[in-house]
């Protein structure tokens, strides 16, 4: 495929982060964990406690490293505002929040299944929803994650027309956040779709500039728009077990986007 772009290097590849060496620290101290909804999807079922297990053990062992995780989630498992684009009811922007509810929904089982793993969260809403979460004010999540505890942000931006990608990098900015680990189905950014064109590159590193002029669906083309809080950000596959510790131990897992 010929795009026109010369692809940048290779980021350093390091040792392999091998569980059992006590020597190998995090490349990062805080960071943002943004879980695709579907990683809560089990068969037939749209919300599962079982499936959630799968995040809630990586979760697990990434603060057994010491860092600080702040997580948001994504709620396409139960409704996407973008599947009512054509809708004759409903206007975009109630179908955003729909998507924002259901991002609630997914955080409050989760919360459950998080501490039931031995952490400690906090579930912070920016939509008021006093009766299950805290409101989100960044100085109190930053108070939390420096208590510890993993901050679970629903209810997207609060806003329509964002999505949970663009979230993510607007939690960044306000947590002071090292990096934005996008956690999906995918094992990171290739030029084109590899599920319809087997010979799709693999791109183990790539610029914003370059995912928004070959229109990369990996991520949200609205999340790169960000000016002030430029982070890395990760994409990888969160359903192979142990692919977060790797990767925040230095292991080139995924595919990393930078600005």
């Amino acid at each position: 495929m010929e795009t026109g772009i010369e692809f940048i290097s290779v980021y350093s590849c390091k040792k392999r982060a091998d569980v059992a060496d006590p020597n190998l620290k995090p490349i990062y101290k805080r960071v943002i964990v943004k879980f695709t909804g579907e990683i809560f999807k089990n068969g037939n079922s749209s919300l599962s406690e079982e499936a959630a297990v799968t995040a809630a053990k990586e979760i697990k062992d990434a603060t057994d490293l010491g860092l600080q995780i702040a997580v948001v989630l994504g709620g396409g498992n139960l409704v996407r505002g973008r599947n009512f684009a054509n809708s004759k009811y409903l206007e975009a922007t109630s179908a955003d929040y729909m998507g924002m509810v259901a991002t609630i929904i997914n955080g409050i089982m989760f919360e459950g299944v998080l501490r039931a793993h031995g952490i400690e969260p906090r579930l912070m809403s920016t939509l008021a929803i006093k009766s299950v979460a805290e409101e989100y004010f960044y100085k109190v999540a930053r108070s939390h994650l420096d208590k510890g505890r993993v901050v679970i942000q629903v209810g997207g931006s609060g806003r329509s027309n964002f999505t949970t990608d663009a979230t993510a990098i607007l939690l960044a900015e306000d947590l002071k956040a090292d990096a934005v680990l996008k956690a999906t189905k995918v094992d990171g950014v290739f030029d084109k779709d590899p599920m319809v064109y087997p010979d799709a590159q693999f791109l183990p590193e790539v610029t914003a500039e370059q995912v928004w002029h070959m229109n990369l669906k990996v991520i949200e083309r609205s999340a790169l728009v960000g000016e002030r809080h430029r982070v890395p950000i990760h994409v990888f596959n969160i359903f192979k077990p142990g692919n977060l510790r790797r990767l925040l131990l230095g292991e080139p897992i995924g595919s990393r986007i930078v600005f």
